[in-house]
């Protein structure tokens, strides 16, 4: 089993922030990468959505509704995870790395627990700068055995 390495990362506009080192690391390791985009919500229901679903609500089908406002919001999901693994194969075009790359909505701790379970060979964690002041790293030192590394900004030379 060829060992792994976790990006985890939020969904803002600096998401990739770190995946250059990752992507160096892997290299030097011979490993492949699993990257994580956490969301904490679901994307937000377009008015036009939203009107059909108030629409089939009042016709009393409040399952249809539901159903179409959930489809609504995947599709959006589907299309940031699109384009972000569009985004991490230009970077590792040559590098001889596997990736993998999913978007999930929730809590980060408990989507990295996941995943941990889901993919054995993950070895180390290498969190995105973006992470550092929305996560509770002493619950995730608490609950998770794997070495985790926060990759931080470089200080500017002055």
């Amino acid at each position: 089993m060829k060992e792994e390495l976790l990006f985890v990362t939020k969904d803002t506009d600096e998401w990739d922030e770190g995946f250059s080192y990752v992507l160096e690391l892997a290299q030097t390791l011979k490993a492949g990468i699993a990257v994580l985009m956490v969301t904490d919500r679901q994307p937000k229901n377009t008015y036009e959505e939203m009107m059909i679903a108030v629409a089939l609500a009042e016709g009393g089908s409040p399952d249809m509704a539901r159903n179409h406002l959930l489809t609504g919001q995947n599709k959006r999901l589907k299309a940031v995870e699109s384009k972000n693994v569009r985004k991490l194969s230009e970077k590792c075009v040559g590098s001889a790395v596997d990736f993998i790359c999913e978007v999930r909505v929730g809590d980060t701790i408990s989507l990295i627990k996941e995943l941990l379970k889901k993919r054995p060979a993950i070895s180390m964690i290498l969190l995105s700068h973006s992470l550092s002041r929305v996560l509770d790293k002493g619950k995730m030192i608490k609950d998770i055995t794997k070495p985790i590394v926060l990759i931080t900004r470089q200080g500017k030379e002055g």
